[in-house]
């Protein structure tokens, strides 16, 4: 089949099931060989750098940038290339958060976003060297407003920030083009309590995946498409008590869409894929089943990023507030 035409098989079957019954009709794809196959590297230690929340990640070539909210509620980041820098450096001081950051890459400048003290979706980004002045979501249709992390990905061109609502359990969205902030939509009604993730899908009809913690501590996920957004199931086995991870692997055989948590009664770090993505129904029998990563153990919700055929797992430590990461080199072909 044509990565067109297998394009085209995801995007019907969600029109379909929006339109008729609201489950995935397309014929569900075989659970085909792992990647990255349980290759994990050993766990290593970003040095210098503590922090009690969740860290975020983000990788472009061979640079892998770690962002975290510290123990005063600056947010510092440090990145590696050949080596861990001795000195980490300040994204944002003056204590501006009690929530762990997100971070994401759009337009030639690195964006870190947070939750405000005032519970404002905030953010800032990376230009010649000198971060911004504090942004907030907003617009004239008003201001995004969240007791929880958001999440953020770049897709189709545009920027994407995802968050929790401020006095619902609602999970909204809204994109940008640098400038202005489209209007805030609801994608889930009463969704969770937790951080929701969002990751880019490759697809321009059907750009985004969101995955959150229901309050049964399972976890559902859904796509955005041209019909809006549509709930497609809940990940099979997968429990957490935690915000869950996405991250989108075009490089992976035929891209490849994974999933990590923690567990719900262990601090285990669990992760789950859909192989062959774009040509499979991305239903609840879509996905391979849950794996382990082998070293892997923490407190809080893990972070996945990747870059070209290496995904990395950052995550803060079980019973400190050290940050670890795991890699591992899926195949190409």
């Amino acid at each position: 089949m044509s990565r067109i035409r297998s394009r085209a098989v995801l995007v019907k079957a969600i029109a379909a099931s929006a339109l008729v019954t609201g489950v995935c009709l397309a014929m569900p794809a075989s659970a085909a060989t792992r990647s990255p196959d349980g290759s994990w590297s050993s766990q290593l230690e970003v040095p210098h750098v503590t922090s009690s929340l969740a860290p975020a990640a983000y990788a472009s070539g061979q640079t892998l940038y770690v962002v975290y909210t510290t123990s005063k509620g600056d947010i510092d980041y440090v990145s590696h290339t050949t080596k861990w820098p001795k000195k980490v450096k300040t994204v944002e001081g003056k204590s501006v958060t009690t929530t762990a950051p997100a971070v994401t890459f759009f337009d030639g400048h690195l964006y870190v976003f947070w939750t405000s003290k005032s519970d404002q979706v905030s953010y800032t980004d990376l230009v010649k060297g000198k971060w911004q002045a504090a942004r907030i979501v907003s617009g004239s249709w008003g201001t995004a407003e969240s007791t929880a992390s958001p999440s953020v990905t770049v897709a189709e061109g545009d920027l994407w920030v995802v968050w929790k609502g401020h006095s619902t359990d609602n999970i909204y969205y809204s994109s940008s083009t640098g400038t202005t902030w489209a209007k805030q939509q609801v994608a889930v009604d009463d969704a969770t309590g937790l951080s929701p993730t969002v990751a880019p899908t490759g697809l321009s009809a059907a750009p985004l995946v969101m995955a959150w913690t229901t309050s049964s501590n399972e976890i559902d996920y859904g796509i955005l498409g041209f019909l809006g957004f549509e709930t497609l199931g809940t990940v099979p086995v997968a429990g957490t008590n935690a915000a869950p991870a996405l991250e989108f692997m075009p490089a992976a055989p035929d891209e490849t869409m994974y999933l990590a948590w923690k567990g719900t009664n262990t601090d285990k770090v669990f992760f789950d894929d859909v192989t062959d993505f774009s040509g499979s129904s991305f239903s609840p029998s879509s996905w391979a089943g849950q794996a382990i990563l082998p070293d892997a153990v923490t407190s809080t919700g893990p972070a996945l990023t990747e870059s070209d055929t290496t995904l990395y797992a950052v995550y803060k430590a079980q019973n400190a507030d050290h940050i670890w990461y795991e890699s591992a080199t899926t195949p190409t072909s």
